[in-house]
């Protein structure tokens, strides 16, 4: 017998065997197998499977399988009774590569799909099984780990919905995939996509291309160019990425949009309304990511560098350089600002009722813990307000919950601000040590940058150290420890100010200040010293050409009651007894000003011979502060008389000329002693 008819024998026989196959098993009714596939459902995971609909099985050289109404249960615990639910599911696949144990998906479809995620208020999800699964993962590992990824040809997915409880912390997420369609032309050919769905309810949509799937874990890259628009946001990743040990990735990043709100909504969290942009090359791998060539912009501020964040340490650790021509901080807080502190008033030191400045929300110390950071930022202006700081440098190490922010340095006013601050997250909450340093600082131009008045003209010097420890504002208040220093020189002042408007007491027995709209002011010194809370006034003056006002008195920062005397000293003799002095009460949220009830004409006289005391005490600061050997301050500092005047020890003693004229003049002789001089 021939060989082709040998042949043709057996084709005719192997075509026999499969047609009687095929009409043997397209006459068994899978239905009949549904307690089966239940039980190995129950088994496999201690959880109940329904069908509910039919199921149906095509036999041809592409099999295919439909099943409708599938139901999985939730955990006994789950807010629901089914984790999952199963409109419809269609799979074909390839009859020959199967045979050979090659799944071949030609097709596969499902349609409404309801899935229910959730925790438990332990953290448990209800995709952990109770039985079964540890089983079946050891038995997989047993068979030789696992298997290749199939290949799919066509998938398509619609009306997918998937929800996400949190039992701890109770937030909930929804995920909606409206459809999602897949194609592959082959096993080693890359995989095309569409998608449209919604996440918390907004809108997104999706399309690109990626390698084939069979890549996935191999040690060649996997490439995508993808595109989304989420939330008004266009967002676009081209790069690659490999598996292999590891992960590793490469990929040029974009996004922008016209509204960060939006993308905020969609994420839980508030976020300002402003147009963005971002483009950044990414890189790296699951042990160190790097950001470089990073060009962002959120409404009119803007940052730009480089930076790596090493993820193989106990805990992440952030390197940057930065650099901004403008930080708009106004333009970067959401609608409403921050919330307000929800503290209980009755529980606060103060027993009196009212608002307070220092908010008592406890400091987020574990933020200090979560990082280690070398942070680099140097910027042309920061914007707060209508304050604003220039020529910003500033370098901030956080390591092990201690954040140093030093050196910093900026340009105010004319002026320029140092400043050196250590945190440190601790037991007793956060540990305070800060120190700065304020030079020809023109606080006349600042007010009137920041639209407060243009009624004051100055330039002032200035040192402040501050030491404490709290859990909270209000409470690293309360134990804040000190010193204060301020002086400024030759300016100006509306006299409205020195009336202290708000009760306008001063303007009343000062009747002289209305003789103009503002006074020259000679030189203004302060100097407040913190202990436990209380700050201590150890000199406040301000002297014009007409008067000089002395303060004294404390401010408490633990309740932010004040206590303070305001004193005024005419320099005319005649308007001496006119002089009742001022107190200051109330709190700093909500200050009052009243006449000194004990403010007597003797008393304002008595005040006068004592008035010396505040300027001697404040001496050092005067003379090192102040550069103009012209400032009557610094020549009564320094035990002068100033310009065209004539010392203490030349003028005749007889003549009492009044105010800060006659006061100088006795005071440089003892400042004169004081400092060795003749």
């Amino acid at each position: 017998m021939r060989v082709a008819t040998v042949l043709k024998i057996l084709a005719v026989a192997v075509v026999a065997v499969i047609a009687t196959g095929i009409a043997i098993v397209s006459s068994i009714d899978v239905n009949e197998y549904r307690g089966d596939i239940a039980e190995q459902a129950k088994a496999a995971t201690g959880r109940d499977l329904n069908i509910d609909g039919q199921m149906d099985l095509s036999i041809s050289l592409s099999p295919a399988i439909t099943v409708d109404g599938v139901r999985f249960a939730n955990a006994q615990w789950g807010s629901g009774p089914d984790l999952a639910k199963l409109g419809h599911a269609s799979v074909e696949v390839s009859l020959f590569p199967l045979l050979f144990g090659d799944i071949q998906v030609n097709k596969l479809i499902l349609r409404d799909v309801d899935v229910l995620l959730e925790t438990d208020d332990a953290g448990k999800g209800n995709w952990v099984f109770d039985a079964g699964a540890e089983d079946a993962t050891t038995e997989d590992q047993a068979d030789g780990g696992a298997a290749a990824l199939p290949w799919i040809g066509i998938v398509e997915i619609q009306n997918l919905r998937v929800r996400y409880r949190d039992g701890t912390s109770g937030d909930t997420m929804t995920f909606a995939l409206d459809r999602l369609v897949g194609r592959s032309d082959g096993r080693n050919d890359p995989l095309s996509f569409e998608l449209a769905g919604t996440f918390n309810d907004q809108a997104f949509s999706g399309q690109g291309t990626t390698g084939a799937l069979s890549a996935l874990g191999g040690d060649q890259p996997f490439p995508y160019d993808t595109s989304f628009e989420v939330a008004g946001a266009k967002i676009a990743l081209k790069g690659s990425a490999t598996m292999a040990d590891g992960v590793t990735f490469d990929a040029d990043v974009s996004a922008n949009g016209e509204n960060l709100a939006d993308l905020g909504a969609m994420a839980g969290t508030a976020l300002p309304p402003v147009r963005y942009r971002l483009a950044a090359h990414v890189g790296g791998s699951d042990k160190r990511i790097t950001l470089s060539g990073m060009q962002s912009a959120l409404g009119d501020s803007n940052l730009a560098g480089e930076a790596t964040i090493a993820l193989d340490g106990p805990k992440p650790h952030i390197a940057a350089k930065l650099t901004s021509s403008l930080i708009d901080v106004d333009g970067l807080v959401p609608p409403g600002g921050a919330p307000e502190s929800a503290g209980n008033e009755a529980e606060q030191p103060s027993d009196k009722a009212g608002k307070r400045v220092f908010p008592a929300d406890p400091l987020p110390l574990d933020g200090l813990h979560a990082a280690n950071a070398d942070i680099q930022f140097n910027g042309g202006e920061v914007r707060a307000g209508k304050a604003s700081l220039k020529d910003v440098a500033v370098t901030l190490t956080l390591k092990d919950g201690t954040l140093a922010i030093k050196p910093f340095s900026a340009s105010v006013a004319n002026g320029t601000i140092s400043n050196q601050t250590v945190l440190k997250a601790g037991d007793g909450g956060l540990q305070l040590d800060a120190e700065s340093a304020i030079a020809k600082l023109d606080f006349g131009q600042l007010l009137k940058e920041m639209d407060v008045t243009n009624e004051v003209a100055g330039v002032a010097n200035g040192r402040i150290k501050l030491t404490g420890s709290g859990a909270s504002v209000r409470e690293l208040m309360a134990g804040l420890n000190g010193t204060v220093e301020l002086v400024s020189g030759k300016g100006r002042i509306k006299n409205d100010y020195l009336a202290l408007a708000s009760a306008d007491v001063l303007g009343s027995i000062t009747p002289f200040l209305e003789k103009k709209d503002a006074s020259v002011v000679n030189c203004m010194v302060t100097r407040f010293d913190i202990r436990k809370g209380m700050a201590t006034s150890k000199g406040l003056i301000i002297d014009t050409e007409t008067l000089t006002i002395s303060g004294e008195g404390t401010i408490n920062l633990a309740t932010e009651e004040l206590d303070m005397k305001f004193t005024p000293q005419p320099k005319e003799t005649s308007l001496m007894n006119l002089s009742i002095p001022i107190l200051a009460g109330g709190t700093l949220a909500e200050p009052s000003f009243g006449p000194d009830p004990a403010g007597t004409a003797k008393a304002a006289a008595g005040a006068a011979l004592t008035f010396v005391n505040p300027l001697v005490a404040l001496a050092p600061l005067v003379v090192g502060a102040l550069d103009s050997e012209d400032n009557p301050c610094v020549q009564a500092a320094a035990g002068k008389g100033g310009k065209g005047g004539k010392t203490s020890a030349e003028q005749p003693q007889e003549k009492d000329e009044g105010g800060l004229g006659g006061l100088i003049k006795g005071l440089g002789k003892t400042l004169g002693n004081t400092l060795g001089k003749d």
